[in-house]
């Protein structure tokens, strides 16, 4: 269902405060407690509390109310278990820490519900705080996990992927620019991440150690087409703070986009505006570190249709995403996605937990 573009909650993965009168630490809310089953257990506690503290009458009517809360708990949790642009607010300043933002916008269509579930199964990883945007009616929701860092957003199909990002990101004074340092765009045109089996490499990382003090803005791939001028491709973005106020502040905030050519427009604009700030943007096509000043002396075009890589087709391992909506190669996107499911790739070793217990 659509939602307010209002926030005025906190993301899942925020530290929760105990509102409820308690003399017992057992009676707070766990981390690990789904947002959608508190109610339940603070009617579980009110009946405890009503079995210590008062007569056997209100505790028996207070395990009336467990009954009635938990049975409309359950009927609403199933659609409205996730956090949604209504509840979203700052973190507070003791708790940022340097876990990037990674929004993944999508619009339903049989293409983008399989690139979503590859990256669901392949790309989620605990040292990112994840929100997927969910542009319209969708049948995606229900496979996106219910896990402290991930969150979900609704909203009408409107203002293309550029819009939803800024509409997410400047709500609430900006809030969730203000909570984190360093951002991926990414949407649902582009299945990934493909990553071979040699490789230890997260693969946000990856976008995003290539941001420095010099690069703000980095991409898979490069389009030097006129008459809009060289830019970054948008299927995904990696930036940190100067990049993002950049982004929001010249080219994107408070702009709905209307129709494919304004989407484009602010594309190509992103680049320029990165640039006009005296700085530099990069991508993982090869032949981009191999020119020097690329963007002033490229003259190719749209790279990401069948062999317009110089005669060929960028190949997933090259900047670990492919873009999967024409028809490139699809034999071996076919290939690359049943191996890599059937391998049970995950992201989570080389990304989160598993990998900084294992360093």
């Amino acid at each position: 269902m659509a939602a307010s573009t209002t926030p005025n909650s906190k993301l899942p993965y925020h530290k929760l405060h105990d509102e409820f009168d308690s003399d017992d630490e057992n009676d707070q809310y766990p981390l690990d407690t789904p947002k959608f089953l508190w109610p339940a257990r603070l009617a579980v506690l009110t009946s405890l509390k009503g079995l210590r503290r008062s007569s056997i009458s209100r505790a028996l009517m207070a395990s009336a109310s467990l009954i009635a809360i938990s049975l409309l708990v359950y009927i609403f949790s199933i659609r409205d278990r996730r956090i949604v642009v209504s509840q979203l607010s700052p973190i507070d300043a003791e708790t940022l820490d340097d876990r990037p933002l990674i929004l993944y916008a999508y619009s339903e269509t049989d293409n983008a519900r399989e690139n979503a579930l590859f990256f669901i199964k392949h790309g989620l990883h605990d040292a990112a705080n994840f929100i997927f945007i969910l542009n319209g009616e969708n049948t995606i929701e229900e496979e996106i996990p219910n896990e402290a860092h991930i969150a979900v957003i609704e909203r009408k199909n409107e203002c293309y992927d550029l819009g939803a990002y800024s509409e997410v990101l400047t709500a609430n004074n900006n809030s969730l620019v203000n909570s984190h340092k360093r951002f991926i765009l990414l949407n649902a045109s582009i299945r990934g991440p493909f990553l071979p089996t040699w490789s230890n490499q997260c693969w946000s990382e990856a976008y995003l150690n290539k941001v420095t003090d010099t690069i703000k803005l980095v991409g898979m791939s490069f389009n030097c087409q006129a008459p809009r001028g060289p830019h970054v491709q948008s299927m995904i973005l990696a930036t940190d703070r100067v990049g993002i106020d950049i982004l929001l502040n010249d080219v994107i905030a408070g702009h709905c986009y209307s129709g494919w050519d304004d989407a484009v427009d602010g594309e190509t604009n992103i680049t320029q505006a990165i640039r006009q700030a005296g700085y530099h943007v990069t991508t993982f096509m090869t032949p981009f570190s191999s020119v020097a000043d690329y963007p002033d002396n490229c003259e190719h075009g749209d790279i990401l249709w069948n062999d317009k890589y110089f005669g060929t087709n960028m190949h997933p391992y090259e900047a670990m995403f492919q873009k999967a909506n024409r028809d490139i190669y699809p034999d071996q996107l076919r290939l690359l996605t049943e191996w890599h499911n059937k391998a049970n790739y995950s992201s989570q070793p080389f990304c989160g937990a598993g990998r900084q217990a294992s360093s």
